[in-house]
C-alpha cells in the first residue's frame, strides 16, 4: 500500500505540474497536490523511523495521525477537482 500511494501522489503532482498553464488550475489545486505530495513523503519517513525504532508508541501515533492528513488531503483534492469541473 506505501509504494502505490507514493507513486499515486507523485503522479498527481506531476499531472498538476504538467498542467500548472491550464485554464482551470487554481492556486489552491496546485497547493494541495503540492501538499499531497509533501505529507507522503514525509509519511514514508516516519514509516521508516518507525521500523528502525522498534515501533516506539509515540512515532505510531504520529504515522497514524499522517495517514489521516493524507486522507483528508486526498478528499479536499479530488473534491476541489470535482468542483472545478463543473464550471
Amino acid at each position: 500500500g506505501a509504494y502505490a500511494l507514493t507513486v499515486f501522489a507523485l503522479g498527481v503532482f506531476v499531472y498538476l505540474k504538467t498542467k500548472s498553464k491550464a485554464a482551470w488550475m487554481t492556486p489552491q489545486l496546485r497547493g494541495l497536490g503540492y501538499m499531497l505530495l509533501s505529507v507522503v513523503l514525509l509519511q514514508v519517513c516516519v514509516g521508516i523511523a518507525n521500523l528502525i525504532y522498534f515501533i516506539p508508541a509515540w512515532l505510531t501515533v504520529l504515522h497514524q495521525l499522517m495517514a489521516m492528513v493524507i486522507l483528508l488531503t486526498g478528499i479536499r483534492l479530488a473534491f476541489i477537482a470535482r468542483e472545478l469541473s463543473y464550471t
